[in-house]
């Protein structure tokens, strides 16, 4: 068998392309030949999270260059997460020339340093060496970087002493995809056309910002046409003025491209001229209502007016709906005066391919009635949607209480939702009602998320799914059928019609209603049949999970997600859970592969 370090260059090259940075380090260290051929390939996506990481950095790639040129040609993305200002931009434009991808993000809680004024000088005279100290442009280096196409410039604080409008003036006119969050300050319809006129060749616009400007005598802006522009997301997390407002911008500014629109805003309504509102929604369903494949509205009000608007429009392609339902929409009579979910989605059902909906926990002097009521409603809505293959419900339950509230019948919404492959749950309560169920259902992939079950509920709500390949339950909550009564039987998921199915699960716990005590589980078993003679246990330990023979399956930390998602008060105890599944393809459990594929 031919050995690597006799390979030809380019060939050896495109092996360790395909390799992870572990193998690379273990073929680096075996010759002289493997380590001239393959250290650039550590530098094709360079992630510094330090501020005194970058002098290190710019050594490597200053005097390095001229031993091993290839070593800054390879460089393809870079990011940053500190605060940075435009000379380290610029000088990181000049020593990666074939970097087609740059983002910078800094923290909310980070907190802003710079690099002593000596070592500035230092680098800035290596990189610049016929630079005066205030260049009339700055990131004039960055401008005219010739194959930097996508760029994230993410911070909290304003690093810019020049502002940003001047550093908008100022990016890559070869952007294609560029994502912006600048830090305190607002943004206006004038910056977003300063964007597109310093990038004209921009496909994906995405801003993240402390608020949107109003618009003001807009009937006196000139607006220039964008025919390149084919996904936008605006996002606000301030109440979002008349909102509307934008929606008539996007209408003029944006040709038939659009085809991806998101819009995220608190919720605010104030002297609504309901006139004014639906001229602005009709200029915007006149020029996008027919275009439009993905769109996703998330606390923001837009009224019934906005989706008469669109109906009104022929030829509806919209495949792709995330609707975020600010209030409670339930009504007691759906004929005489229809839902928001009602208006909204009745004229796409027959286009929707994928559904994301997040419905709001009902108020407290309803529940329990209309907890159910809007979930009822929704079911119901979904009802018909034949090309509906994806589905992601969330239904947040109240603070405390895990039942009768935020609920979903998984049976009913597969029965009503017979097309679907892939469905996700969170945040959510799950039970079976009485209704009976299919005996088949093409169910692919199932994620539940957060979401609390009863005991039962594992043994038996899964039973009828023989497509299903899989399977994710991450953060979620056992409910006991007996409260403050700890199991002694092994609790049960049973997965019986499954075949090769690929089964994860993370942070899985159980209430047992003691002032909200949480125990974990020490033990899984795995069959493949009701009477399996030979079952597989592991038991969980520090290190890991230990199979029947008592060796390690892997050294990694169990994984958690963040403090404020998990629950409260989790113990260690040997709870025992059997899996039933008949085939499985691999075997996730708490951060560890027990079985792999």
């Amino acid at each position: 068998m031919t050995r690597i370090a006799y390979l030809p260059l380019e060939i050896a090259q495109n092996i360790g392309a395909h390799l992870p940075n572990s193998s690379l380090v273990v073929l680096c260290c075996t010759c002289k030949n493997l380590y001239q051929t393959l250290l650039p390939l550590f530098y094709r996506h360079v992630q510094l999270s330090q501020l005194y990481h970058l002098p290190m950095f710019i050594d490597t790639l200053y005097f390095n260059s001229r031993l091993r040129p290839s070593l800054n040609q390879t460089i393809r993305s870079i990011t940053l997460t500190f605060t940075v200002d435009t000379l380290i931009l610029d000088m990181l434009s000049c020593l990666c020339p074939q970097a087609t991808a740059l983002k910078v993000i800094q923290a909310k809680t980070d907190i802003p340093a710079i690099l002593h004024p000596s070592i500035v000088k230092k680098y800035r005279d290596l990189v610049f060496p016929n630079r005066v100290p205030c260049p009339a442009r700055p990131l004039a280096a960055l401008f005219n970087h010739p194959h930097l196409t996508s760029l994230t410039l993410q911070w909290s604080h304003d690093p810019f002493s020049a502002g940003h409008c001047t550093v908008f003036c100022s990016l890559p006119r070869n952007l294609l995809d560029l994502s912006l969050k600048p830090g305190y300050h607002s943004v206006s319809v004038s910056v977003v056309s300063m964007l597109h006129q310093s990038c004209p060749k921009l496909q994906a616009l995405e801003i993240h910002a402390e608020s949107f400007d109003s618009i003001s005598n807009r009937h006196h802006l000139v607006i220039a046409e964008n025919h390149s522009l084919k996904r936008l997301s605006l996002c606000s997390e301030e109440p979002w003025p008349q909102p509307w407002q934008w929606f008539w911008f996007i209408g003029k500014k944006y040709a038939h491209q659009l085809c991806d629109l998101t819009m995220k805003g608190r919720n605010t309504v104030t002297n609504t001229d309901h006139a004014d509102m639906e001229l602005c929604y009709t200029v915007f369903a006149q020029q996008h209502a027919a275009s439009l494949k993905s769109l996703g509205l998330f606390d923001l009000f837009t009224g019934d007016q906005f989706w008469e608007c669109m109906r009104a429009q022929p030829a509806c392609r919209l495949t792709h709906v995330r609707l975020d339902i600010p209030d409670f929409f339930a009504t007691a009579n759906s004929v005489t005066r229809p839902s928001r979910l009602q208006v909204a989605f009745q004229y796409y059902k027959a286009t929707v391919c994928s559904f994301q909906l997040t419905l709001p926990s009902p108020p407290i002097h309803t529940y329990p009635h209309n907890g159910l009521t809007q979930v009822s409603e929704a079911l119901r809505e979904l009802e018909g949607c034949h090309r509906l293959t994806e589905l992601t419900l969330t239904v947040p339950s109240l603070n405390g209480v895990h039942t009768d509230t935020g609920t979903i019948p998984v049976n009913d919404l597969l029965q009503r939702c017979s097309q679907l492959t892939r469905l996700d749950l969170q945040k959510s309560t799950l039970f079976m009602s009485p209704r009976p169920s299919n005996s088949y259902h093409p169910l692919v992939a199932l994620h539940l998320t957060r979401c609390f079950l009863r005991e039962g509920f594992l043994a038996t709500a899964f039973a009828d799914l023989p497509c299903i390949k899989s399977f994710t339950l991450d953060q979620s909550v056992v409910l006991l059928d007996k409260p403050n009564i700890f199991p002694k039987d092994p609790m049960y998921l049973n997965l019986p019609r499954a075949k090769d199915i690929a089964l994860t699960i993370r942070s899985l716990c159980v209430d047992v209603g003691r002032e909200h005590l949480h125990f974990s589980f020490g033990r899984i078993t795995l069959m493949h049949t009701q009477n399996d003679p030979h079952p597989l246990t592991w038991t969980a330990s520090q290190m890991g999970m230990v199979d029947p023979k008592g060796k390690l399956i892997v050294n990694i930390p169990q994984s958690e997600g963040p403090a404020e998602q998990r629950p409260q008060g989790v113990r260690s105890m040997s709870l025992h859970l059997q899996v039933l599944v008949s085939s499985v393809d691999s075997l996730n459990f708490e951060g560890s592969a027990l079985v792999k594929k």
